[in-house]
């Protein structure tokens, strides 16, 4: 469960810039006049006011210039609060059950598609894209691609179809699965590419989504070649490199990448040469993995206690998750005193993260609790 909620907060941690998704601020009836009147279909955002990944979704997914580019010229996108004013009768209508939940709908409101749940850029498009286009939808995806076609369209869309079913699995660590045998499609498609096909617009989904560790080959690629890059892709790779160290450094501080110095180190020397540290946002994290390396588990917890508000709320928040994969050791002393560290942050901590790291606190305490 604190993997997942990690994973998540991971894909949503991207960077929020340029054009975004126009949201119209009118009755449903007004959508679906406009919808008419433009040629469009509807894409509606079911939510509620509770909703993390809704909120998630608002704040950094929707903002972002690629998802609006996609949405607003086919699109009378509308916001429709499930829980209140005539969202109460649409969710009925529509049977919406889980937030968020995503409904495209031709312009009389009749719905052609639906799904839950966050999505990051990509999975959102393919998901829309499944709804509106035949040729996309999984039986056809998934035909063309054990055929041999292994075009862009067709390799996201068959990695995006291969996360959603290992994802969707009732096994531990799903998501992680998931990820990787998704991941393993894409790659094997791009160690196929030739470099200049590698640099292409058409092949960023490579770089944005499965290239999950400066170690995986892509992400290797993408660093080494930057400056290779298209004028017109320039921006995109900016981000998702600093977005992938960013991410990266946070797995690390949250155990959820087994520590090896070497990669540390490699990854420490890959922020110098790319100059990612220009507003000191790596400092701190590098200070916490510094004194990690160092091997000395209790050493670290009293310097976790020194210095934990020095964090960004992020990672502070990744941390205590991930606590009981970062102390890996039999000795029940240094356990104890990490859940001791633990609890000392829980009154300043968000209550909607408390509930999940209790389980770090009970795999640290085991049955001894406290």
């Amino acid at each position: 469960m604190k993997k997942l909620l990690f994973s998540l907060s991971c894909l949503c941690s991207c960077l929020v810039a340029g054009a975004q998704t126009e949201f119209r601020h009118v009755s449903f009836d007004e959508a679906k006049a406009a919808a008419k009147a433009e040629s469009k279909l509807l894409f509606i955002d079911f939510y509620t006011d509770w909703c993390g990944p809704c909120k998630r979704m608002a704040n950094e997914i929707f903002p972002q210039k690629p998802v609006g580019d996609y949405l607003n010229p086919k699109f009378v996108c509308v916001k429709i609060n499930a829980e209140k004013g005539e969202g109460v009768e649409l969710a009925n209508k529509y049977k919406i059950t889980a937030y968020p939940t995503f409904i495209v709908a031709d312009a009389t409101g009749k719905e052609m598609g639906k799904f839950e749940g966050g999505r990051d850029i990509d999975g959102l498009r393919t998901e829309i894209e499944r709804i509106i286009d035949p040729s996309k939808s999984p039986d056809v995806v998934r035909s063309r691609y054990d055929s041999g076609e292994r075009t862009p369209d067709v390799v996201l869309n068959y990695a995006a179809l291969v996360f959603e079913e290992a994802s969707n699995i009732r096994a531990k660590n799903a998501y992680e699965i998931a990820q990787k045998k998704a991941e393993k499609v894409v790659q094997d498609y791009f160690s196929n590419l030739s470099e200049a096909d590698r640099l292409k617009k058409e092949n960023l989904f490579v770089y944005r989504k499965y290239s999950s560790t400066p170690d995986t080959p892509s992400a290797r690629f993408m660093t080494d070649n930057i400056d290779r890059f298209p004028a017109d892709m320039k921006a995109d790779i900016d981000t998702i490199v600093k977005d992938l160290f960013q991410n990266t450094m946070a797995s690390r501080l949250g155990g959820h990448l087994p520590f090896n110095k070497a990669d540390y180190e490699a990854e420490k020397a890959a922020i110098k040469r790319l100059r990612l540290n220009a507003d000191k946002w790596y400092d701190q994290p590098l200070r916490f993995l510094d004194e990690y390396a160092k091997g000395d588990l209790s050493r670290f917890i009293d310097f976790c206690s020194s210095n934990i508000t020095k964090l960004d709320k992020r990672l502070q928040t990744t941390m205590m998750l991930g606590m009981s994969d970062l102390i890996q050791t039999d000795d029940q002393a240094v356990r104890q005193k990490a859940a001791r560290f633990i609890r000392s942050q829980l009154a300043d901590m968000d209550a909607r993260n408390i509930m999940f790291v209790a389980y770090t606190l009970m795999d640290l305490e085991g049955d001894t609790g406290h």
